[in-house]
């Protein structure tokens, strides 16, 4: 149950969301999860809390599509696959746990912090490039 009113329209709001989020999740992928959640929150009025666990039930559909495209191309490095799916699930295990227990105020921080952080790496690393270059 949405916690203020919607600011778009489900039949409009839904497949625009899908649409940009899947397409750029389709071609860069990180961050994803971070864009789910601000539409859930600004678009559909959820909470954080509840916000986060629709982001992460959208994700692992993300990821169990891109496994339908690349297991029969024999592109998955299952090494790398399975100790990714069990960091998803201990991390979703413990993520879930910390939100029940402590609500948006930790998860409003956690959420700033990894969006922020990749963010300011892309911008020191292109800074760092640029200059090697000049």
């Amino acid at each position: 149950m949405p916690t203020r009113p919607r600011a778009c329209p489900l039949p409009v709001s839904v497949p625009l969301m899908g649409t940009v989020i899947g397409f750029y999740d389709g071609i860069f992928g990180p961050g994803t999860g971070s864009f789910f959640t601000i539409c859930f929150v600004t678009l559909f009025g959820l909470g954080l809390t509840r916000a986060s666990g629709h982001t992460k039930a959208l994700n692992s559909v993300s990821n169990l599509a891109a496994l339908a495209i690349f297991i029969p191309a024999g592109d998955v490095v299952w090494s790398a696959a399975i100790a990714m799916a069990i960091g998803q699930l201990a991390g979703g295990y413990i993520g879930a746990r910390t939100g029940i227990r402590y609500g948006a105020k930790i998860i409003r921080p956690v959420v700033a912090v990894v969006s922020i952080a990749p963010a300011l790496k892309l911008i020191f690393s292109a800074k760092a490039c640029w200059l090697r270059a000049t």
